[in-house]
Parts: C-alpha cells; structure tokens; sequence
C-alpha cells in the first residue's frame, strides 16, 4: 500500500510550495525538516539551512555552503539535527528536499529510510539526480512520485489532499 509522497521537478519549478500549500489544507503541523538557502553574497555564494519543518530557516542550522562552482556539505549536521528532526514525533513528516548533499550522511539516510518503513506518512521533495541513496528512497514500493510542472502545480496540493486524507 502506498503511504507516502515524493514531489519532484526541475529546480524553482514550486515543489516546496505546492508542499506549503498541501499542509495548510491539511491543517496539520508537520514534522521533518525543511531546506533553504540563506545568507547570499556578492560573490554567488549562499548557505544552505537545514531546520524544522515548521519553523524558519534562520531557526536551523547550516548544513552546507553553496559556490557557484561546487558545495560543500556538512555531513555530521545531517547526521546529528536532521536525523533528530526526523524523529520528533508527528502525525505528518515533511522531508523537503531529499538531495545529494547528504549522500555521505550515512546516519541520516539510515533515518530517512526508517522513517519510511514506520507507519507515518512523509510529504516530501525529492531531487532529480542519480545518487545511490535518492535511487532507493525513488524506487520504493511505498511511495507515489509525482513530477511537479508548471502545468500541473496549481492542481498538486489537491491531490496530495486526497490521497492523505484520513491518514493524517
């Protein structure tokens, strides 16, 4: 039986906010975490926030720095806040976004994958590139994969309604 949902798309396409939307019709305070960038330079460089799902980026803490040639992710927050972020108790678990930066957070993936064999469903966001881990999390029995688009964005919360209703 499915019991969970993973938005992906291309990047700036709306996945977190059609997650935003899904939440407020639901009207559940989600567990899970969030990811945002923050802190942006002159220089094109940003970090990026990892931090509880209903709260704000300035209330997590920094889990990598973006360049505009390459990232630099900081394996161990993963490991430690998000792992602890995930296993909050909740009647909703948002992961917004499941990435590459955490491909060598051993501890959260372990975590992330726990989370989806317990009996919560997850709302999440999953990012279009190939890593070992996003490949086992995008082929799960358990979860319906939706592509987010301009076309279809406006009708996705909906969806998402429908299908989490009487789960959450």
């Amino acid at each position: 039986m499915k019991k969970h949902i993973f938005l992906t798309g291309d990047i700036r396409i709306g996945k977190s906010t059609v997650i935003s939307k899904a939440v407020l019709m639901l009207n559940v305070t989600p567990g899970g975490f969030r990811t945002a960038g923050a802190n942006f330079k002159e220089d094109g460089s940003s970090d990026v926030m990892l931090y509880p799902a209903e709260m704000r980026p300035e209330d997590g803490q920094k889990a990598a720095h973006r360049m505009p040639d390459k990232r630099e992710a900081y394996p161990e927050i993963f490991d430690t806040y998000g792992s602890s972020l995930l296993r909050r108790p909740a009647k909703l678990i948002l992961m917004d976004e499941l990435g590459f930066l955490e491909s060598d957070a051993k501890t959260f993936q372990q975590t992330v994958l726990e989370i989806l064999n317990g009996t919560t469903p997850v709302l999440g966001v999953i990012r279009n590139k190939k890593t070992e881990f996003l490949d086992a999390v995008r082929t799960r029995d358990d979860i319906i994969l939706l592509t987010v688009t301009k076309e279809n964005r406006d009708f996705i919360p909906e969806k998402i309604v429908y299908f989490m209703s009487g789960k959450v």
